[in-house]
């Protein structure tokens, strides 16, 4: 029976030589590298690390680049305070980037406004939160009136995914493409592409390998 893999995401806290040991000890296989945050050269940093201290304890173990994608999440939050979002409640989700508040929230990415159709699912926060679309509303149309359908509390600047929801923005931006192509120059063994809709998002990452002369998994998300 194959066992199953174990992802580590390397934060500032878990990037010391000290701890990327003891990770690999736990029996960590793969790195996840999160090109939402952090420079190149900070990543660098901790690939050299990373290898190292498998090299040191003896074991491989694989680094995956997780590049960031198209940014799909809310805005700030009044008094930067989290907000209660009760099941069968209403939440409005506007395009835009103002202050959010109770019962209303606002995406930079007004085309998940303009996309969205009744009956699609928005997950919100890692899909701890799930929400069901009920209408558009609004100054022309740029508002989703949802039902929360699994609730809890929602911070500020927290990722939505619309999954079956047709985006027209591509899965590689062009910072995307610029990461990709240090992921591979660095030696990366997976390429973790986020929002991808159609096969072409895929094969524009492939392009991109070819054009550089590597190629490594994709990991579609």
């Amino acid at each position: 029976m194959r066992r199953t893999k174990i992802v580590a995401t390397i934060g500032p806290a878990s990037n010391s030589p000290e701890m990327l040991a003891q990770l690999i000890e736990s029996g960590v296989d793969v790195f996840r590298l999160n090109f939402s945050h952090g420079t190149h050269e900070a990543h660098a940093q901790v690939y050299a690390r990373v290898r190292a201290a498998a090299a040191k304890a003896g074991r491989i173990v694989a680094v995956m680049q997780d590049l960031s994608g198209p940014k799909i999440r809310t805005t700030a939050l009044e008094g930067g305070t989290a907000i209660t979002l009760a099941d069968g409640s209403e939440l409005r989700i506007r395009g835009g980037e103002d202050t959010g508040r109770p019962g209303l929230v606002f995406t930079p990415y007004a085309e998940l406004v303009r996309s969205a159709k009744p009956g699609d699912r928005l997950l919100l926060d890692d899909g701890r939160i799930e929400l069901r679309v009920t209408h558009a509303d609004g100054p022309d149309g740029n508002e989703l009136v949802t039902t929360v359908v699994n609730g809890g509390l929602l911070g500020q600047n927290k990722g939505i995914n619309a999954p079956g929801v047709a985006l027209p923005a591509s899965a590689i931006t062009a910072k995307d493409a610029v990461d990709l192509r240090f992921g591979l120059e660095l030696g990366v063994d997976y390429i973790a592409l986020s929002f991808v809709q159609t096969a072409d998002d895929l094969l524009r990452a492939r392009q991109i390998m070819d054009d550089a002369g590597k190629r490594v998994p994709l990991i579609a998300k």
